[in-house]
């Protein structure tokens, strides 16, 4: 068996504030988030930027006679009556090819600041596409290209929402210029009033753009936090400043976190905003939902099993331990931890330790994992004193020794330590067949 990968990054770099650094964990999976109904960046062919181009050549008249040109001699791109839309996409879809972003920003400029009329949706598209192309390879923009296009885009009088831009806006300038950027671009948003038709594709917009500006109010709150308060004359006034922060972020999450979806990230922020608050009682009350709601979410169960632990509740958070390895039992962290957590209690069925343990191990990339068979063998050990049915559940699962043996005790390119350890749990093994008079194979 092989082991199931995790498609999620661990970290991201590049905010200029460390503090706040921890954020990028989540930008990854924010932008995998944002897909759902963002254009996210093109395929290498840029196949959708062609398909614009050719349908825009056989259009006589470019809508309100939009037609641009390169400046012959100079620098940039600007308005002539010479050539057409379509051939400064061509130009564009060259640019993107060769990984000329630059040449893309100024020509994707030129598009942008000449349209003063109301766009074909598949050129809105195909603009907005190209941007976050070129902002996500060209992160440190040069100024002498002016402002962001997203920003020129959220002016214009488009189709594309601009709640939709400021989102990406967001993701980006959080991942490649700091917090504090990010926060601005979501507080700044032009007061743009585009009529779009009511649909579920406008909802999720709307509502990722009230998660993410109550992430922006989440980190300002966080912010007032890690800040110093050596002066005790402003205590009293930033102590209001962060309440009022957290308020105003519980706000947006909660018109979000209850709804259908994926929102796991942001109520890991809105519960910390409630244990602030001392209303550990709507925390729970959440977390318990959102895994109602979730149940094929794993990460669900990690929050709840971590506000379980935090709260020193050992009851509830051993039984939703065990709820979750049974589910996902080949989550090793989790797994072990459940094993180490039966195995401390007198009165547990040790009999599911059993069991996970062996899965855990029947996967082609624990052979050489030399923390894994340790514990295994600690377990062993301690296991088969216990009680007669912990013997013959052990007994039970070895019933895989026919492919065991090869599988996992030929090999002669383990480690030395490690070959001792599976010997040592070969021989526990056998003697716990040899005194399970039950055990017939």
């Amino acid at each position: 068996m092989e082991c199931a990968t995790d498609d999620e990054s661990d970290a991201a770099s590049g905010c200029k504030d460390d503090r706040f650094s921890k954020y990028l964990v989540y930008l990854e999976r924010v932008v995998k988030l944002s897909n759902l109904f963002l254009k996210g960046p093109a395929s290498p062919e840029f196949s959708w930027l062609q398909e614009v181009t050719e349908a825009l050549k056989n259009v006589p008249d470019t809508p309100a006679n939009l037609t641009f040109g390169f400046r012959p001699g100079g620098r940039g791109y600007h308005s002539a009556s010479s050539n057409s839309l379509h051939q400064l996409l061509t130009l564009l879809r060259d640019a993107m090819l060769h990984l000329r972003y630059e040449e893309c920003a100024e020509i994707l400029k030129s598009i942008v600041s000449g349209c003063r009329v109301l766009m074909p949706l598949a050129l809105e598209i195909a603009i907005h596409r190209s941007e976050m192309e070129i902002l996500y390879n060209l992160p440190d923009l040069p100024q002498t290209l002016g402002r962001d296009v997203v920003e020129q885009l959220k002016h214009l009088d488009i189709a594309i929402n601009s709640q939709q831009l400021t989102v990406e806006q967001f993701i980006h300038k959080l991942t490649f210029q700091g917090v504090d950027e990010a926060m601005e671009c979501v507080f700044n948003i032009p007061k743009v009033k585009v009529q779009l038709a009511s649909s579920s594709h406008s909802k999720q917009v709307a509502l990722f753009y009230r998660a993410f500006k109550g992430l922006a109010h989440y980190l300002k709150w966080e912010k007032t936090q890690t800040s110093g308060q050596s002066q005790s004359i402003h205590q009293f006034s930033q102590n209001m400043q962060s309440e009022q922060h957290a308020e105003d972020a519980l706000s947006e999450f909660s018109s979000v976190t209850s709804q259908p979806g994926d929102w796991d990230m942001f109520i890991s922020n809105q519960v910390q905003l409630l244990q602030f608050l001392g209303r550990h009682g709507e925390a729970l009350a959440i977390l318990k939902s959102n895994r109602k709601r979730n149940e094929d979410n794993p990460r669900s169960y990690h929050s709840l099993l971590e506000y379980y632990q935090g709260q020193g509740d050992s009851a509830n958070h051993l039984a939703l331990l065990t709820e979750y390895c049974i589910k996902w039992p080949s989550d090793k962290s989790y797994c072990l931890q459940l094993s180490d957590s039966l195995l401390a209690s007198d009165n547990s069925d040790q009999s599911i330790s059993v069991r996970l343990l062996f899965n855990l191990l029947d996967y082609s990339c624990h052979r050489q994992d030399l923390e894994l068979w340790e514990k295994f063998k600690n377990f062993l050990s301690a296991a088969i004193a216990k009680d007669n049915s912990t013997r013959r559940c052990i007994c039970e699962e070895w019933r895989r020794r026919d492919w065991w043996l090869p599988f996992h005790f030929s090999s002669k390119q383990a480690a030395p330590n490690l070959l001792t350890i599976k010997n040592d749990v070969l021989e526990l093994l056998k003697n716990t067949e040899n005194r399970n008079e039950s055990c017939i194979f």
